[in-house]
C-alpha cells in the first residue's frame, strides 16, 4: 500500500471519528446535564466503545502496512498502542505518551464493554472516559495529523 494511500485511510477515519462526536453531540451533552439512565448509560458506552475501535483501527493500519510488525499475543491491543508511542527504524512516534496513558484506559474500557453485561456499567466509573474524550480526542487527532504530516 503506498504511504497516499495510508494517508488518505486515516484522514478517512479522522473523518470517521468527527462525525462519531458529532452525531452524538447530544447525548453528550445530556449526560452533562444529568445522571444517564440505564438506556442513556448503554448509549454513552457504545460511542466510547466506537471511538477507541477507531483509533485502534488506525494504529493497526500504521502497524501492517508501515511497521510491517503487528502484535499477535493475547496482549495484542495494550502492545499496540505502546508500539504508537515508540519510534521505530520506519517511522516517528505516531502519539505522544500523555496520548498513550490517556488512551489507555479507553482501551480498559473497551475491553471491558466487549466482555460484559451492560447492566454492568457504572457511570460513576464511566464519567470520566466521557468528561474526557473530547479532549483526548483533539488531542490524539494532532499528533495523527502531525504523524501522516511527517510521512
Amino acid at each position: 500500500m503506498s504511504v497516499n494511500n495510508i494517508k488518505e485511510m486515516i484522514n478517512d477515519s479522522i473523518s470517521d471519528l468527527d462525525n462519531l462526536f458529532d452525531t452524538y453531540e447530544l447525548l453528550f451533552n445530556l449526560v452533562k446535564q444529568k445522571e444517564p439512565d440505564a438506556i442513556e448509560l448503554a448509549a454513552i458506552a457504545t460511542v466510547i466503545h466506537s471511538f477507541y475501535n477507531g483509533i485502534e483501527g488506525i494504529f493497526l493500519l500504521v502497524s501492517k502496512n508501515i511497521d510491517k510488525n503487528t502484535p499477535s499475543a493475547d496482549r495484542w491491543h495494550k502492545e499496540l498502542l505502546t508500539q504508537m508511542a515508540a519510534y521505530t527504524d520506519k517511522r516517528i512516534p505516531v502519539i505522544s505518551e500523555n496520548s498513550l496513558e490517556d488512551l489507555s484506559q479507553y482501551m480498559q474500557f473497551r475491553h471491558f464493554f466487549r466482555h460484559s453485561y451492560s447492566f454492568q456499567l457504572n457511570w460513576d466509573k464511566i464519567r470520566p472516559l466521557v468528561e474526557n474524550i473530547h479532549a483526548v480526542w483533539q488531542q490524539t487527532k494532532m499528533e495523527l495529523q502531525n504523524f501522516i504530516d511527517c510521512k
